[in-house]
């Protein structure tokens, strides 16, 4: 489960936890995570309800960052890459036998170095199971959105050209969902998953829940993934 909490969640903690509860996920990365007093019951909410292993990096207070909890050992956390102006955006790890990447990109043109590291990273990756997953605050124009307006709209075509597989739309060709609505009301899909050829074989099912934005938990829709095991 893939999930934008908006700014640390902030008093929805016991919502949002409650959200995921209803879903039952194996492993969960949440973005715009806030290592402040927030997180901290967040992540004490999370232990409570079984997430065992819970990782995030370094960051300031009132940064956004990425949070990945999981129910089994989680392998070595660390920044995708280190020399990034905000390296605890891109939140590196394995975990059940899966490279996994917790993504959440900056707006507008700021989002590019972070983008260019995800795309290397994918194509020294492409042939072992790897997962990008998160909020990129990007998307097709005319598909995503109704106009062109994302920027860095191009990386998504990148992805596939290394190999990768953007699981949703594979199996909605066609298919509008926004998992985002600004305040003029304007509809984005900014949450994406991108996973390499051996992982996605063992995709069983890929879906958007919007009832979490609807109901004002969150800004953000959930996305969910289920894959089958070895």
């Amino acid at each position: 489960m893939a999930w934008n909490i908006r700014h640390g969640g902030g008093k929805r903690i016991k919502d949002i936890v409650a959200r995921i509860v209803r879903h039952r996920p194996d492993i969960i990365v949440l973005s715009e995570f806030r290592n402040d007093g927030n997180g901290s019951a967040l992540i004490s909410e999370l232990w409570n309800i079984g997430f065992m292993y819970t990782h995030t990096l370094e960051a300031p207070e009132k940064a956004n960052s990425v949070l990945i909890a999981s129910r089994d050992y989680v392998d070595q956390p660390r920044p995708l890459n280190a020399g990034l102006e905000k390296p605890y955006m891109l939140l590196d790890v394995d975990v059940l036998g899966i490279s996994l990447v917790g993504v959440y990109m900056p707006n507008n043109k700021a989002k590019t170095p972070y983008w260019e590291a995800v795309v290397a990273a994918a194509k020294e990756r492409a042939e072992k199971p790897a997962l990008f997953i998160g909020d990129f605050n990007t998307g097709k124009h005319y598909l995503d959105e109704a106009g062109a307006t994302l920027v860095s709209a191009p990386f998504m075509e990148r992805m596939e050209d290394v190999g990768f597989t953007e699981l949703w739309r594979t199996r909605n060709p066609k298919g509008k969902e926004f998992t985002w609505i600004s305040n003029a009301g304007n509809g984005f899909r900014l949450d994406h998953a991108f996973a390499s050829s051996s992982l996605t074989e063992r995709v069983a099912d890929v879906y958007y829940s919007h009832a979490e934005r609807q109901d004002g938990v969150s800004d953000h829709s959930a996305l969910i993934i289920d894959f089958r095991k070895w």
